[in-house]
């Protein structure tokens, strides 16, 4: 059976190439105009692809250098708030210090009015490092003030650098 279908195959090729010339040449043609076309538009979609790729590899590349600008932005704004944080800590023990000596003095001086024991002057002794203690009070208390303003300017920033940061990576995401 084998050698039948070998013997019969050349000769169905062979009254396959015996058809009309034209008609094969035509559909011949028309099949590879088709094709080419095919070929055209896909090389087409290939190039807009291409070209869509290098747009969004462009806006990656940017969106990464400005997500690292952010980021380096909101860290120095980490960093100042948590050394602001510090600086304000220690200049509350500081404001405390001050509050309990003025205090003591002001406890000193009271008993020095009641018991009479005040100079020629009318004054006690304590009247200046009372004064001092009050100068040094405010002076404290304006730093704490200060430093607790710029302490919410950079919490602020650092929100503001947050929310930049959490929009262009949503962009970049989608």
């Amino acid at each position: 059976m084998k050698k039948n279908l070998l013997l019969v195959f050349p000769l169905i090729l062979l009254s396959a190439c015996n058809g009309s010339d034209s008609n094969s040449d035509k559909v011949a043609k028309s099949t590879f105009d088709a094709v080419t076309a095919e070929l055209e538009q896909a090389n087409k979609a290939k190039d807009e692809l291409t070209r869509k790729n290098q747009e969004l590899a462009g806006q990656l590349s940017t969106a990464n250098v400005t997500i690292a600008g952010l980021t380096g932005e909101r860290d120095a704004s980490l960093q100042k708030i948590a050394g602001l944080n510090t600086s304000i800590e220690a200049e509350k023990q500081n404001y405390l210090a001050l509050q309990a000596d003025h205090d003591a003095l002001q406890i000193k001086h009271q008993n020095a009015l009641s018991t009479g024991k005040i100079g020629p002057d009318g004054k006690t002794g304590f009247e200046g490092e009372l004064e001092a203690k009050l100068d040094a009070l405010k002076i404290s208390g304006d730093n704490l003030i200060k430093m607790t303003s710029e302490r919410d300017a950079a919490i602020s920033d650092r929100d503001r650098l947050n929310a930049a940061l959490a929009k262009l990576v949503a962009k970049v995401c989608q």
